[in-house]
């Protein structure tokens, strides 16, 4: 029954993270920043609100902090902050809409990199199959099936720059996983301290 009940708000959570996150298109092309300008105000932000939330529940013990925490949190803070840039790129080279529907293989990525790389899930057939038709269905959505003689050189580039942001994101979805016991939300403030680092203006 346990069980049910995580796997339910589980499901209700990430529902709701996607329903924000298609919001972001939107406000990402209305600013007129670059890519790199977005994603560090993105982790300031992101970064100040957390870190009073993690303060308030008490989530600051250095317990959380073994050097194999560090690394899993470092590795997925690089992939989730720079598969925000390269999805923004996207968003300026293709569309909103297009840039979403690539970003969102992936899970499939995820099941892929999941059972071949990390050795956690195994892959059936049932999900090669399924597995496939996204890949047919994104070749047909993005027009790839002309030989891209149709596309210009930044459509191309777009198309690669969502695709990448998506790979980035399964890897920091599977190094989150790891993280067994360590609050979300401090993993998910380290990541936005990191990238403010990483993305610091003159930097």
């Amino acid at each position: 029954m346990d069980n049910q009940k995580s796997t339910k708000s589980g499901v209700l959570q990430m529902t709701l993270a996607m329903m924000l996150s298609g919001t972001i298109g939107v406000f990402v092309t209305e600013s007129h920043q670059s890519p790199f300008n977005v994603v560090f105000f993105r982790c300031v932000i992101g970064a100040v609100c957390l870190a009073a939330f993690c303060f308030a529940k008490g989530y600051f013990k250095r317990s959380y902090f073994t050097p194999r925490v560090l690394g899993l949190i470092a590795l997925g803070g690089v992939c989730i902050v720079f598969n925000w840039v390269f999805l923004f790129k996207s968003y300026r080279l293709t569309s909103i809409s297009l840039g979403t529907v690539l970003y969102h293989t992936q899970p499939f990525y995820v099941v892929l990199l999941g059972s071949l790389i990390f050795r956690q899930d195994r892959v059936r057939l049932n999900k090669i199959v399924w597995i496939g038709v996204a890949f047919l269905g994104m070749v047909l959505v993005t027009n790839l099936a002309s030989g891209g003689t149709e596309m210009s050189a930044g459509y191309s580039q777009g198309i690669m720059f969502s695709l990448l942001a998506a790979v980035l994101y399964a890897i920091a979805t599977l190094a989150a996983k790891r993280l067994k016991g360590v609050p979300p939300h401090l993993i998910a403030l380290c990541q936005l301290g990191l990238g403010m680092v990483v993305l610091w203006p003159g930097s």
